[in-house]
């Protein structure tokens, strides 16, 4: 049996600092080979990839392996190796006990058509990959997004960190309130707190529909509108879930409330800019709680033993709401992965590599 053709993208150029990825520049995309019938598996599975996710913390992956400054926080993704992510696929030959031919796993994938799980390159950041069993309602996909990472940091830190201080706050303000986790979040809080008035953030006019659909009161495109302005006359802030950090969050700073909390759960406005924060005192002037938030990690854990009981009901019956941005083929994965950052995507961006649903 001839090879199969094995499209991967491969992380070949480290960006600068202040530089925006770019799927020309940082990415290259390779047609390696592969023998399915007798590849080496080494105890693991050979995977046919169905779906990737495009996820806003791998900038901080994409960084030169020489610099530590966030080893404590997730390690680099090495020059010249595939990028990997969040994925689905479907097992089609197992050394593994665990797993049988035929099943759909989700797990840490490579960015290619087909992977050995896990595989011989270096593996600092592989999340155990077990056994999908997907509602008969739900596509795969939704497990990557409001079933997936970020449904899982927007529901553990709300039950962890919001759900006391919520009952006695009167507004809450949310940035990139269209991403996935913005949304979640959004929904999540009109479900369990309507009294709350939740003010929300993004950086397109579209993105600015989507987030009155998903509930939230007083909306504004951050390009058009004035941050200090608008929260100024929305203010004071009691809860801020802060998904991007930068000039977002030094704007908000002022217009806190006193003893508010602030959730840091992204920095994405400064991955490929800097901006010096100008207004840190604020925090103890405003006597402040500051919650970084990363899933999966110490108490952020705990919440997960509740989460889909929790959440699937509310993603079958419309009150979560799923929006996706497809990329379809390996061609597109890079783009896929560079969007994120310029707010070109809308909604959670995911890789369509196989339509695995569609052949069943």
């Amino acid at each position: 049996m001839q090879p199969t053709k094995n499209p991967t993208l491969l992380f070949v150029s480290t960006p600068g600092p202040d530089e925006q990825i770019d799927p020309d520049i940082h990415f290259e995309l390779v047609n390696k080979e592969l023998d399915l019938k007798t590849a080496c598996l080494g105890g693991g599975v050979l995977i046919k990839t169905l779906l990737l996710s495009s996820e806003p913390y791998l900038r901080y992956r994409f960084r030169n392996p020489s610099d530590k400054s966030d080893a404590g926080f997730i390690p680099p993704v090495q020059l010249g190796f595939p990028v990997d992510s969040a994925g689905i696929g479907k097992v089609i030959r197992s050394d593994d006990p665990c797993f049988q031919v035929g099943d759909i796993v989700i797990g840490y994938l490579d960015y290619s058509e087909y992977c050995i799980y896990p595989g011989p390159g270096p593996h600092l950041f592989k999340i155990p990959m077990h056994k999908l069993n997907p509602h008969p309602g739900i596509p795969y996909s939704v497990y990557l997004g409001v079933l997936g990472f970020p449904g899982h940091v927007a529901y553990c830190a709300w039950e962890l960190y919001v759900k006391e201080r919520i009952q006695s706050a009167k507004r809450m303000y949310v940035s990139s309130g269209a991403s996935t986790v913005g949304t979640f979040v959004i929904e999540y809080t009109k479900l369990k707190a309507p009294h709350v008035e939740i003010v929300a953030s993004a950086g397109t006019d579209e993105k600015v529909d989507c987030m009155k659909k998903s509930g939230a009161d007083v909306v504004f495109n951050y390009r058009s509108e004035d941050i200090q302005v608008m929260l100024s006359k929305h203010g004071p802030i009691d809860i801020f879930w802060d998904n991007v950090g930068g000039r977002t969050l030094d704007m908000t700073l002022v217009n806190m409330s006193e003893e508010g909390l602030i959730l840091s759960c992204g920095n994405i406005s400064t991955m490929s800019s800097s901006h010096e924060i100008q207004n840190y005192d604020q925090v103890y002037k405003r006597k402040l709680t500051v919650q970084g938030v990363i899933c999966y990690a110490g108490d952020m854990a705990k919440p997960m033993s509740t989460f889909f009981q929790d959440v699937v009901p509310l993603v079958l019956d419309g009150t979560i709401s799923h929006r996706e941005h497809l990329y379809h083929g390996m061609e597109e994965a890079a783009r896929a992965l560079c969007d994120l950052h310029t707010g070109a995507n809308m909604g959670k961006a995911v890789v369509v590599v196989c339509d695995d649903e569609d052949e069943e």
